[in-house]
């Protein structure tokens, strides 16, 4: 069973959220359980169904739960091609705690003389009021591209909630940068689904900054087995601590990572006492593992490091510790150029 509080910090009233996933990812799946365990829950749902009918989707309830009271606790509604003000019709005359509708791409808008590409956002428009205006929870189905596009201008998507069903992809980050744009207002989570097993695997419910971001494409290596987009999602949960002295305050944007090497020339400056010019050669000759640069500019580390009140082990472990991590930093300004390159992308469809 889905959980209370996840229900309760993922589907909020007043507003409308988006489940979207790429077909067959366990969309409907997904909702079945959703419905299962609101009404588990003595919540009472209405499900409108565009795709299956009442029989076909009553058959895969009862394969998940038996004793649950259909047409009391989970009402169905499987009229096709339905309409937001067919939605708003059957919700002002009776009482619901949660709304499902599988899926948008099958609704009609309103108004029939709209262009096709507007048709969908017209609709999420209108369900977007309904959802402010009853203060109720709207959950909506929604198919994505292969490139987590919902075919949705960008505009519209503020203040509704977002998340992407999906299953564990191999290079995410695309999918994270294109939920993160859908408004500052907006409340982004990312979750997996097991369809197999009918459970939410894990989620994420943190707005994604634009550092966060920076973050995760840094993390995004795939030929680094040691690295994965978990680790922030952990870090922001519990930052990590430092035991060197001024890390703290040096990694603090990236919650105790150290992921840019940006952030290894300012601990050169702050602690080691380097110039820009010698902070960036030390960057240079770290990625590239040069020894014998690395070995003629340590006693200038240390010494610095010394007089900025480490003791000459701390020093020395703390140039060791750069050394081994220094393979895995990624430059933070070339990160904030793909972002920006690929935020500006979804800001044009």
């Amino acid at each position: 069973m889905i959980s209370q509080n996840f229900i309760e910090s993922n589907f909020p009233k007043g507003k409308l959220t988006l489940v979207g996933g790429r077909p067959n990812i366990g969309k409907t799946s997904f909702a079945i359980s959703l419905a299962i365990s609101m009404a588990e829950q003595n919540q009472r749902v209405i499900y409108f169904s565009l795709e299956m009918t009442k029989e076909q989707l009553i058959k895969r309830i009862r394969l998940q739960n038996e004793q649950i009271a259909i047409g009391e606790n989970i009402v169905i509604d499987d009229i096709s091609q339905a309409k937001p003000s067919y939605v708003r019709s059957q919700l002002e005359t009776k009482s619901f705690d949660y709304i499902l509708i599988d899926y948008i791409q099958l609704m009609e808008a309103d108004n029939q003389e709209l262009p096709r590409e507007e048709v969908v956002s017209s609709i999420v428009c209108e369900l977007k009021k309904m959802a402010i205006e009853l203060d109720i929870p709207i959950i909506a189905l929604s198919q994505t591209s292969r490139n987590g596009d919902l075919g949705i201008r960008s505009g519209v998507l503020a203040e509704i909630n977002v998340a992407i069903l999906s299953s564990p992809p191999s290079n995410p980050y695309h999918q994270l940068v294109y939920k993160s744009y859908m408004g500052n207002n907006s409340h982004i989570t990312h979750f997996y689904f097991d369809p197999d097993t009918i459970e939410v695997i894990d989620y994420y419910g943190d707005f994604l900054s634009f550092n966060d971001l920076l973050i995760l494409f840094a993390l995004d290596r795939p030929n680094i087995d040691s690295l994965n987009i978990n680790m922030l999602f952990e870090a922001k949960k519990n930052p990590i601590k430092h035991t060197f002295p001024h890390l703290n305050t040096i990694l603090h944007n990236t919650y105790g990572l150290f992921v840019f090497q940006e952030q290894l020339m300012e601990i050169a400056q702050f602690i080691g006492g380097f110039s820009e010019e010698d902070s960036d050669k030390l960057r240079k000759v770290m990625g590239k593992k040069c020894t014998d640069e690395l070995d003629k500019m340590k006693p200038d580390f240390i010494r610095n490091a010394v007089k900025n009140g480490y003791t000459e082990k701390q020093a020395n472990n703390l140039y060791q510790w750069m050394i081994d991590r220094s393979i895995y930093l990624f430059k933070r300004e070339s990160a904030e150029k793909c972002i920006k390159e690929w935020l500006e992308h979804m800001n044009s469809l």
